[in-house]
């Protein structure tokens, strides 16, 4: 179970980045143009009279600094709860500390991510999301997933005892 924990947060990590740094939150139904959290991109048709018309993708950069920076610190976020739950599940000695610790992380993660989302700007007219909205839609379903395992985890383990010895 606990591998399995492990390889979902790399998962969902691994779904966050590339959900982030691609340029499909958003694209227009006609496909003249995609958006996303770095990028905007049109496409231009050159010249109509050649036989094969030119297209041309101009780009600009995207000044949503409320929804670049809520993404960037939910991937911050969970990378770190995805690096303590290594050390958590191959140390011998169970801390609780930790265990609330990723668990505060994984669901702080989760809320940025959604955040960033929902605070995007967007014109919903003739516009339908992209494949970086899913991918960030299922890390985030992912990271909830995971963090009610790591939940489930930590009340099925029982704390080691400390020692003591009679003098």
């Amino acid at each position: 179970m606990r591998i399995v924990v492990i390889i979902l947060l790399g998962l969902a990590l691994i779904l966050s980045l590339l959900g982030t740094i691609t340029n499909r939150w958003y694209q227009s139904l006609s496909n003249d143009f995609n958006e996303g959290l770095w990028l905007f991109c049109q496409r231009f048709s050159s010249d109509l009279s050649s036989s094969p018309p030119t297209v041309i993708n101009h780009c600009r950069r995207q000044p949503y600094f409320k929804s670049q920076a809520l993404a960037i610190s939910g991937i911050i976020f969970l990378s770190i709860a995805f690096i303590l739950s290594i050390i958590y599940f191959y140390q011998r000695k169970i801390t609780r500390l930790l265990v609330y610790l990723i668990i505060l992380l994984l669901i702080a993660s989760t809320l940025l991510l959604i955040f960033s989302y929902l605070l995007y700007p967007r014109n919903p007219h003739s516009r339908q999301l992209g494949f970086s909205i899913y991918f960030m839609l299922i890390s985030s379903i992912i990271v909830l997933i995971s963090t009610a395992l790591v939940t489930f985890l930590t009340k099925t383990v029982q704390s080691t005892p400390i020692p003591t010895y009679l003098t």
